[in-house]
């Protein structure tokens, strides 16, 4: 499993895309305390219902999506022949 690489950024905003499936802090504008979400490469990282825009995310651990994973959910070779 893979951290953040160096040319990405320290911390993504709101509206960014998810540059890599794995869990990410989430730091909130002072009225919750950091925590920990899961986040799939492609998606977007949302508003805060509270803190709105000013919420961040930083990469914490890089790792595969369950149904990203080759060896868990890729074509049944098997099956092929």
């Amino acid at each position: 499993m893979a951290v953040a690489e160096e040319n990405q950024p320290d911390y993504f905003m709101p509206g960014d895309r998810v540059p890599a499936s794995g869990i990410y802090r989430v730091i909130h504008e002072g009225h919750r305390a950091i925590h920990a979400v899961c986040a799939v490469k492609g998606d977007t990282f949302p508003d805060c219902r509270r803190c709105k825009n000013a919420v961040r995310f930083e990469l914490w651990m890089e790792a595969d999506y369950l149904n990203q994973d080759w060896d868990l959910s890729g074509p049944n070779l098997a099956l092929a022949g």
